[in-house]
């Protein structure tokens, strides 16, 4: 479980209050904003989240705009001060399982977290007897659309099968089988994609587009680079401005 809210006193008087509560319970982690949350959550995917509205940095109708996008099974609760129809609308269009006001009453959180370890106990059954394929497919699908967004980011094998909690020799082999290619292959083409659209700007030198989109190594880049093509940077910069 993972719990955010900016306010120390409330967060952690919500740990305290879950920890006591009769429920299968392991571990309690805590964000003080959007964005230490998702860091966590992307390193975590914890089963549930409960999640204050304001907070710093990001607030919590994005980070469940952002779980959303990246089709987490994450139960979520939104806490909040707002009784506001519209805060509640939106956390429903992005899958929020419950949405209650401060302060928190201990028996209606009791109550719904009861309730979403029930159907998480249920999902985990049907997933045991059905086929593997379902999660695998998730979680090369979670590391396909996380290097859409963090191709320039220093990301290797052994980072994406971590995040998946995978052996990096599993996640390779899990990842050509699922994808047709090579994990590195996969994240070149992304890399060289959009090296594409940054060499029609003259103002970029080649190390700096190379740099830009994940290469430290400006020769690397131009080997990649026409091995994808067929062309150098050079000459596809020059072919674009004809």
């Amino acid at each position: 479980m993972l719990i955010i809210e900016d306010d120390d006193i409330i967060r952690r008087g919500i740990v305290k209050i879950v920890s006591k509560m009769d429920l299968p319970i392991t571990t309690i982690e805590e964000a003080s904003n959007g964005l230490e949350a998702l860091e966590k959550i992307r390193q975590m995917v914890p089963d549930l989240i409960i999640t204050d509205i304001m907070m710093p940095f990001l607030d919590g109708l994005k980070l469940l705009k952002q779980i959303r996008e990246w089709e987490l099974p994450s139960r979520t609760i939104i806490i909040s001060g707002f009784d506001q129809f519209s805060y509640a609308q939106e956390a429903i269009a992005y899958g929020v399982g419950a949405y209650l006001l401060k302060p928190v009453k201990k028996d209606k959180l009791y109550q719904v977290l009861h309730k979403f370890i029930q159907g998480l106990t249920k999902e985990s059954t049907h997933h045991k007897t059905a086929s593997d394929g379902s999660q695998f497919g998730h979680d090369v699908g979670f590391i396909t659309r996380y290097l859409e967004e963090h191709y320039a980011e220093d990301i290797d094998l052994n980072k994406a099968a971590s995040l998946v909690f995978m052996n990096s020799t599993y996640f390779s082999s899990l990842f050509k089988k699922m994808t047709g290619v090579s994990f590195i292959h996969y994240l070149q083409k992304i890399r060289v994609e959009e090296s594409k659209k940054l060499l029609s700007n003259h103002q970029l030198k080649i190390y700096e587009v190379a740099v830009k989109v994940g290469f430290s190594d400006e020769k690397y880049f131009f080997r990649v680079f026409k091995n994808t093509t067929g062309l150098t940077p050079n000459e596809f910069r020059l072919l674009k401005t004809k």
